[in-house]
């Protein structure tokens, strides 16, 4: 992940009055401990760590305006507080998570929490039915030769699969994308109250930053990130994306980052900032594009996407 705190990116954002950061990644490796629900596994304690150091490399310094958002999974909840705690001197990774939770809301004044559970960013599927066996194989690669090719399958087939199968509830390519696309929205929405809050309060909100670290998990962001970068850069730009992150999806803790730059005539810019690098750290894949606010709200469903809707991107 990136900070966009290049001398260019300072410079450029001397327009803009005040920031809501929105951290998107997956969540840290499972525990192997066996468990009877899989909404109850947590991270494992090299996950911890790992969360951990992503934290005090992105997220630093605590602030009031920082809070941390999961699925209804434990081991998302782990993972977005982790990385949120930043170089928090009381947090070892060793807390249960209502342990990691008092602690971030120690300096907490009045009601409240830094720690929250967003649906929009679950991952359910039924494994006993059609479309979840089908979508099994390809996460497990027990289909084409044993290639795992998740988010291929996402992006090409899930969508019109799921209409041929009467599917109206699993997670499929569009379905996915509109969770994310709403959860950016309502920080679009937010960024012109958080502006006057952060101009009438500059001693609390100096920085005049809100952030928010989000964690999910395979699929559901890079469905989002895949659809913005067809929107903005064509389908072609999507096939690259895709063989960036070996036909599969994010490797754990990866994700990107959204900021939504407020200016003083009220409007906002939204920038999706993501980097994929190599072994060698050279740069597989880059997105970094001021993405219009419409392009956003057009992805949010209205209703169950039963309309036939095929890519074919990759043919």
């Amino acid at each position: 992940m990136e900070n966009f705190e290049s001398a260019e990116n300072k410079k450029e954002r001397e327009k803009y009055t005040s920031e809501i950061k929105l951290f998107f990644f997956r969540h840290g490796e499972k525990d192997k401990e066996k468990r009877a629900l899989d909404s109850e596994i947590k991270i494992s304690p090299d996950g911890k760590i790992k969360a951990i150091e992503k934290g005090k490399e992105i997220n630093p310094e605590q602030s009031i305006a920082t809070v941390a958002f999961g699925s209804s999974k434990k081991r998302t909840a782990e993972t977005a507080s982790l990385v949120a705690s930043g170089s928090n001197p009381e947090i070892t990774g060793e807390e249960t998570l209502e342990e990691l939770t008092l602690k971030l809301d120690k300096e907490l004044t009045g009601v409240g929490s830094k720690s929250g559970t967003d649906k929009r960013l679950d991952f359910s599927l039924d494994e006993e039915s059609e479309f979840g066996k089908i979508s099994q194989s390809h996460m497990k690669g027990i289909e084409k030769g044993g290639s795992r090719d998740y988010l291929k399958f996402l992006v090409e087939e899930s969508d019109e699969l799921a209409e041929e199968l009467g599917d109206k509830s699993g997670p499929t390519y569009l379905r996915m994308t509109s969770n994310i696309a709403g959860i950016v929205n309502k920080y679009l929405t937010i960024a012109p109250r958080w502006d006057k809050i952060a101009k009438n309060n500059k001693d609390e909100y100096a920085d005049a930053l809100m952030k928010r670290f989000l964690s999910s998990h395979t699929g559901v962001l890079e469905s989002f990130l895949a659809k913005i970068i067809e929107k903005t850069r064509g389908e072609e730009e999507v096939r690259k994306f895709i063989e960036a992150v070996n036909d599969q999806g994010f490797d754990k803790l990866e994700g990107f980052n959204v900021e939504i730059l407020s200016k003083d005539s009220g409007d906002a810019d939204i920038r999706i900032y993501y980097k994929k690098e190599g072994e060698q750290e050279e740069t597989v894949f880059e997105f970094n594009e001021i993405v219009s606010p419409k392009i956003i709200r057009d992805l949010i469903i209205k209703a169950p996407p039963l309309q036939k809707h095929r890519h074919k991107v990759l043919k």
